[in-house]
């Protein structure tokens, strides 16, 4: 499997919209409300994305494709706490390749970018609660689960959620 992992632009705002409509239907049934997710998700997702891709809000997303699909894409804020670090705000991989070390792959590579920018700059996300199967992903990446609490997750819902951090990327572990 050949994946592609490159800079995503604004061309890409409607399939990754699209994308991350469908993981948060999937993953975050019984989380988020029925109506929600059945309804105005695919919107609300797409008022973000173009909002993201039009401005200059120290996002920096990346995607993985295979040729022309779109099959996974990862989203770091880099002001994203003055204590936390960077925020990975958005990783997600399309269900029918999980599994594949395709999250793995745009993990390393938002830590990577976050590194070449900073390399003292550690990184967090947040997480659902209840989302096991992102959590267990997590753990293995080696994140460290510090806080839980009730978070805003978009337009006045709010769940439970489990902060995940990680130290600065140290390149010289890896070799």
């Amino acid at each position: 499997m050949d994946v592609d992992i490159e800079q995503a632009s604004a061309a890409d705002a409607d399939a990754i919209a699209a994308l991350h409509a469908d993981s948060w239907r999937e993953s975050y049934r019984g989380s988020l409300p029925d109506d929600f997710l059945a309804g105005p998700v695919l919107r609300n997702r797409q008022e973000l994305w173009q909002r993201r891709f039009a401005g200059d809000d120290g996002c920096h997303t990346i995607k993985a494709t295979i040729g022309d699909t779109l099959i996974g894409f990862g989203c770091v804020i880099f002001d994203g706490d003055p204590e936390w670090g960077a925020d990975l705000d958005n990783l997600h991989v399309r269900t029918s390749f999980k599994g594949l070390g395709v999250g793995a792959r745009l993990l390393h590579e938002c830590r990577s970018w976050i590194h070449h920018r900073d390399p003292a700059r550690a990184m967090y996300l947040w997480v659902l609660e209840n989302n096991h199967a992102a959590r267990r992903f997590y753990d293995r990446q080696g994140g460290a689960a510090v806080e839980q609490r009730i978070i805003d997750v978009t337009a006045g819902i709010t769940c439970p959620a489990v902060r995940y951090t990680w130290p600065p990327l140290d390149i010289r572990a890896q070799r």
